[in-house]
């Protein structure tokens, strides 16, 4: 299984791009594509008008994803990018429970 999160610095779904070739090649999934239903939106550079960040991921992978998101510029950290992350429900993931904690 494949999780692959970054600013990549360019939009996935180009047929220029290197990373939607990568997608393509590897059968990864746009977990926000398809969750918010654009692979466009939203802008996540904020001087600019592309989504240049993304999460790619095994269609494994993608019954286990909870919640994923991005967050407001500047929300946790100073940067021109948005946060972004994946909740996975790690009990169905690892097919176990995980133990308590002392």
């Amino acid at each position: 299984m494949i999780l692959l999160a970054g600013d990549f610095n360019e939009e996935v779904g180009e047929s220029s791009s290197g990373m939607d070739s990568l997608a393509s090649t590897c059968q990864l999934l746009d977990v926000f594509s398809l969750r918010l239903g654009s692979s466009t939106q939203p802008a996540t550079y904020q001087r600019g008008k592309k989504r240049l960040d993304y999460i790619l991921m095994s269609p494994e992978l993608l019954p286990h994803v909870n919640a994923a998101g991005y967050d407001p510029f500047g929300y946790r950290i100073p940067s021109d990018h948005r946060g972004m992350y994946v909740d996975f429900n790690i009990n169905t993931l690892f097919h176990d429970e995980l133990p308590s904690l002392s």
